[in-house]
């Protein structure tokens, strides 16, 4: 179960850190277009390596399924993370399209 925790917690480091670059791409695109693009893609990265930790917090949860029952504690503490996760990819992710607009 700690390693539930601790991917998610790495999890919403990198969706924060994307969250950031988002921000300063937005702040800078007037002025610095080049530098803003590079926050930009910076933020697109930070995306990417959410989803990788993503992946691997659902790939240990079947894994821990096949194997033996998970306990009910660790499906619903991943639930409760997985919609938070969710919910701030999606806010960041609006941040990284308002970019190309």
């Amino acid at each position: 179960m700690r390693i539930i925790k601790d991917l998610s917690k790495k999890i919403k480091e990198e969706l924060h850190d994307a969250e950031k670059y988002a921000k300063m791409a937005l702040e800078h695109k007037t002025d610095h277009p080049e530098l803003a693009e590079a926050y930009h893609h910076l933020a697109k990265e930070e995306i990417g390596h959410a989803n990788i930790l993503h992946e691997k917090v659902v790939a240990i949860i079947r894994k821990a399924s096949m194997e033996k029952d998970v306990p009910p504690v660790m499906r619903e503490l991943w639930a409760w993370q997985h919609e938070e996760i969710i919910e701030d990819e999606a806010e960041v992710k609006r941040l990284i399209d308002m970019f190309n607009r």
